[in-house]
């Protein structure tokens, strides 16, 4: 069972990296790989510490059914100015917190929007699909934590 939780996540700015990735479902070892590139990536030129920086992942399908990924932190000054903004519009979000390396991820994500979410006491809101990465998160570590959720209203 994935622990489940409420946040209420106030609106910011967002920057970093976007790019399209494999889906997760269906290529889930390309789109692991491919992510924590760009990861590597966004923490190396804004010269961030991943054990101490609160990261965003940020997915969102494209017009033509691709996966668009943002490797995205709250803004700062120093970060790149090439790096790419996202005004994030905050809201209640619905997250639950996966233990454990991608090769059991696709399951929990399955289970929470197939069979978790469609249940809750909640509507699930327009916008992205959310990682939150944490200092509990190594994506080396079998242990690690990684939360995902969708934006979501409560319901009366």
């Amino acid at each position: 069972m994935l622990k489940i939780e409420e946040y209420f996540l106030t609106p910011c700015t967002l920057r970093g990296e976007r790019r399209a990735v494999a889906s997760p479902m269906t290529s889930p070892q390309d789109a692991w790989e491919q992510i924590g590139d760009l990861w590597r990536a966004v923490l190396t030129r804004g010269d961030l510490d991943a054990a101490t920086t609160l990261r965003f992942g940020v997915m969102q399908s494209t017009a033509d059914g691709a996966l668009s990924y943002a490797a995205m932190v709250i803004d700062r000054p120093g970060l790149p100015e090439t790096f790419s903004t996202m005004e994030f519009g905050g809201g209640y979000h619905l997250f639950a917190e996966h233990v454990g390396g991608p090769d059991t991820l696709n399951a929990s994500v399955l289970w929470f929007y197939t069979t978790y979410l469609p249940s809750a006491p909640y509507k699930v809101r327009s916008g992205p699909l959310l990682q939150l990465l944490d200092s509990r998160f190594s994506e080396d570590d079998p242990t690690s934590v990684l939360s995902f959720g969708s934006p979501v209203s409560r319901l009366p």
